[in-house]
């Protein structure tokens, strides 16, 4: 099977890649397998990353260390494409955004892998916490502007803030996306782009990133969508996208679904065996071919139900 092959050819060659793309791959083969063998590895990556993870909790402490990081944050924001350019001038707007951005997703993390009350972090992730609830964030992360220029920012943030029991603006997020995605047709590749990364971005976010299966009955207005303009869809966004509209299929618990089953063909076409996974035409290295691969793997892997965390346990 492709999807085995392709995950073979990263675990052999997991340490070329940076600790983020490590995790990224680890957590999400976990998860749609269960295998126990990726919890010692999942934990390693995390206890490397734990300095970084804390460095971004405690950024937000105080408003001159919030500062301090916004500033290089936004003077190391890539705007060299037409949707970095359009977040970049978002971003140089709301430069502490990005630092408050980062400390949810951190919060995710170490929730997700039952890290909340670990020694190694809980302080930080409780003053953290106790912060961004107080702040009213959800404003921006449901603002026309945020959810045009970034949507996958804005699905994944609503959901991230439900998951750590901050607040609930689920709804509010599914409804003001839908009012503006769903009347609006895309004119150039980045709108393409941004349409579809926010219609699936609101799935993969509901599922907790790949912890839980979502209601089909909630999402029912993007795969109608997906269903309708598949061709037009097809012939304009990424490899990446494709693949992330099968895992939407996928995540609904819609396995039968004719236009997955396009997507899994596509996919198992651009497979090299020569070396062993789908290479970017962009980014055509190992390392900058993992995300596309990760997906690919997944779309490409049999699964009937999702395993959460995993809990990583004492980090000694």
């Amino acid at each position: 099977m492709i999807g085995d092959t392709i995950i073979k050819t990263y675990e052999d060659k997991l340490s070329l890649l940076s600790l983020r793309k490590q995790f990224h791959f680890l957590t999400r083969i976990y998860r749609i397998t269960g295998n126990a063998k990726y919890i010692p590895m999942i934990r390693a990556v995390y206890k490397a990353l734990l300095p970084k993870f804390k460095k971004n909790l405690e950024a937000i402490r105080t408003e001159a260390k919030l500062k301090e990081l916004a500033e290089t944050r936004i003077l190391k924001y890539k705007h060299d494409t037409p949707r970095r350019a359009k977040r970049y001038s978002y971003y140089l707007l709301n430069p502490e955004l990005l630092v408050y951005e980062a400390a949810i997703l951190d919060l995710f993390i170490v929730k997700s892998l039952g890290m909340e009350n670990s020694d190694s972090i809980s302080h930080e992730f409780k003053k953290a916490k106790s912060l961004i609830s107080g702040k009213n964030l959800e404003r921006l992360f449901l603002s026309q502007e945020h959810i045009r220029v970034n949507p996958s920012e804005s699905a994944n943030k609503i959901f991230f803030l439900n998951f750590l029991g901050i607040s609930d603006r689920r709804e509010e997020l599914l409804k003001t996306s839908k009012e503006y995605w769903l009347n609006l047709k895309p004119q150039d590749t980045p709108t393409w782009h941004n349409k579809i990364y926010a219609l699936t971005h609101l799935i993969i976010a509901a599922s907790n990133y790949y912890q839980n299966l979502v209601e089909k009955e909630k999402f029912d207005w993007i795969l109608n969508y997906f269903d309708e303009d598949f061709n037009n869809i097809e012939k304009a966004v990424s490899l990446d996208s494709l693949g992330e509209i099968g895992l939407c299929y996928k995540l609904t618990a819609n396995p039968q679904n004719n236009n997955l089953q396009k997507i899994k063909t596509i996919l198992e076409s651009k497979f090299d065996k020569k070396i062993g996974y789908i290479a970017h035409e962009k980014y055509s290295d190992f390392s900058g071919s993992e995300h596309r691969n990760t997906v690919a793997a997944m779309v490409l892997t049999d699964f009937d139900n999702l395993y959460k965390g995993p809990n990583i346990g004492d980090l000694k």
